[in-house]
């Protein structure tokens, strides 16, 4: 029937519902314009081996008419099944008996006065302009979105499993107090505006790969979790974005660090955002692969630029050292400029490693000292200068600190005096002539340090 609902709840009842009303009645049953079919009561029952429990049963609902279904419970069973399809302008509401005041918890995605579906329901418009409400439903298994142009609300439903709404335009849609337990999929779809979540718990992925968004500025929000925790992930990989979005003012959800963001192919400089909340990902067969070296590389580039114009320091620090993390897989003298200073956010190892490469070989020169004193002497630093002591710890102690400071001065001097070097024994020469050049790195660096 052309443009027409049609509803198919593949079910069975022990008994029928609402007195005698036999299954021909709902087999087949119209409305004209502007009427409706309120149902009240709580259905419920299990799949029976009769002609209606394999059929169903179909109600047909022609023009400009609002279809109810108040406190229904769907028996679970893989035959259970809602299918919505061809209206011409549709209020769809799945009520409970009274409107939640607030939103569904963390852990509970539905109340008691809800309307439950047990098994998969498929939501279908194929009339453009359709107007589509679902409030106060709970949703056992999967629920598929399928629409030319949709454009509606969900408020106060929990949803089991995931919300699947690809390949779909929609000119605007919105949640309110709802609760994902596995997220959302939008991939492959046309968007007007990005969905907005007020109110909302989402775990799981939310999925907006290949998209397109023309406009990310949020009607009546600054942003599109308003009052909603971050997902566990989200993938606008191969994404276009008409405008900047902006998620400066999200949040993570209590017990996890980072949400997952996948911005591989997409303009990664029209996101805003702090850092602190996200962990850059790519999938597996993209992350590591030479063949996506500059695509992966171009998203790390893009999104750096875009939190240094912004001036979100710490942010970009986080982001660029996972850059250098990623590139040092491809550069393996990364590796070195890790280990030495983190690629210089922690120059303060500089100091650390000098310390300990000057005790290092102050140690190492102990039993060297008087064939070092040969080859290159400081007279000065001379142990027939320290003056016997009976305790023989402290004697060592003096003896140590002499050549500590034997060390030091090779090590942090900018020349060494070669008019004065011995260079035989040879080994010995070359020992404080590789001292100084470790030292006189050791400087330049901190030099740079100081001065940066």
């Amino acid at each position: 029937m052309k443009n027409s609902i049609i509803l198919i709840i593949a079910l069975s009842f022990s008994t029928p519902c609402h007195g005698q009303l036999d299954s021909a009645f709902f087999n087949e049953w119209q409305l004209s314009a502007g009427h409706s079919f309120d149902y009240h009561d709580s259905i419920s029952g299990k799949i029976k081996n009769t002609a209606w429990g394999k059929r169903g049963f179909t109600i047909y609902l022609s023009g400009d008419v609002r279809f109810a279904l108040h406190q229904m419970t769907v028996a679970v069973g893989k035959n259970s099944l809602l299918i919505i399809e061809n209206p011409t302008r549709i209020e769809l509401n799945l009520r409970g008996r009274s409107k939640r005041q607030h939103a569904l918890s963390e852990n509970t995605f539905y109340q008691a006065d809800m309307s439950i579906f047990g098994s998969r329901v498929s939501l279908t418009t194929f009339e453009s302009g359709s107007t589509m409400t679902v409030g106060e439903a709970y949703f056992h298994d999967t629920v598929s979105l399928e629409t030319r142009k949709y454009n509606g609300s969900w408020e106060y439903c929990g949803l089991e499993k995931k919300l699947l709404a690809s390949h779909n335009f929609i000119e605007y849609i919105s949640f309110e107090n709802c609760g994902f337990r596995e997220g959302a999929n939008f991939n492959f779809s046309s968007l007007n505006h990005f969905p907005v979540f007020k109110n909302c718990t989402i775990k799981g992925k939310l999925d907006l790969s290949y998209t397109k968004i023309d406009s990310t500025s949020i009607p009546f929000f600054n942003t599109p979790f308003f009052n909603t925790p971050l997902p566990d992930s989200i993938d606008l990989s191969h994404s276009k974005l008409g405008q900047e979005l902006d998620l400066t003012t999200t949040f993570l959800r209590k017990g996890i660090n980072t949400c997952c963001l996948n911005l591989f192919e997409t303009d990664a400089s029209k996101i805003k955002l702090q850092y602190r909340n996200f962990q850059l990902y790519f999938v597996d067969s993209v992350h590591y692969n030479k063949k996506y070296y500059d695509g992966v590389s171009s998203t790390y580039e893009r999104l750096l630029a875009g939190l240094k114009t912004n001036g979100f320091t710490d942010s970009y620090r986080k982001l660029d050292i996972e850059y250098h993390d990623w590139q040092k897989h491809f550069d393996s003298s990364l590796w070195i400029a890790d280990l030495w200073w983190r690629y210089g956010y922690q120059k303060w190892r500089i100091v650390l490693y000098s310390l300990s490469a000057v005790l290092f070989f102050s140690f190492f020169n102990y039993r060297l000292y008087d064939k070092l004193q040969a080859v290159y002497p400081n007279d000065k630093l001379d142990l027939s200068h320290i003056p016997e002591n009976r305790n023989l710890t402290i004697q060592t102690i003096k003896r140590y600190i002499a050549i500590l400071l034997y060390t030091g001065i090779i090590f942090f001097r900018f020349n060494i005096d070669l008019k004065n070097m011995e260079f035989f024994p040879l080994r010995y020469s070359l020992l404080i002539i590789f001292q100084y050049t470790i030292g006189l790195v050791c400087t330049g660096f901190l030099i740079n340090w100081i001065i940066g």
